[in-house]
């Protein structure tokens, strides 16, 4: 009669032979899958208007604001000395 037990040890003896297997690392970069150029092509076109586009965006956001502040400064009549302190605090 053979106990559930033995099936139970050869199970883990088979597990541990195979845990204990190791690749080589240039095994396992062999095994590594590089996407096709093509198919990504597409994609990194995409990035680089995606990229692009934002980076516009960016400058006028900040050509905005630039405009914002002028027009605030203007408005409140304040001095060189006075936009100075002010554009210190919201620095910080």
């Amino acid at each position: 009669m053979v106990s559930s037990r033995s099936t139970v040890d050869d199970e883990i003896a088979g597990f541990r032979d195979n845990a204990t297997k190791t690749n080589s690392l240039v095994d396992r970069l062999k095994a590594i899958a590089l996407p096709d150029p093509d198919d990504v092509a597409d994609d990194l076109d995409r990035y680089v208007e995606t990229k692009t586009r934002a980076d516009e965006l960016d400058a006028k956001i900040a050509e905005t604001d630039r405009l914002i502040d002028e027009i605030v400064y203007d408005l409140y009549d304040l001095t060189g000395e006075e936009i100075e302190i002010v554009e210190e605090a919201v620095a910080e």
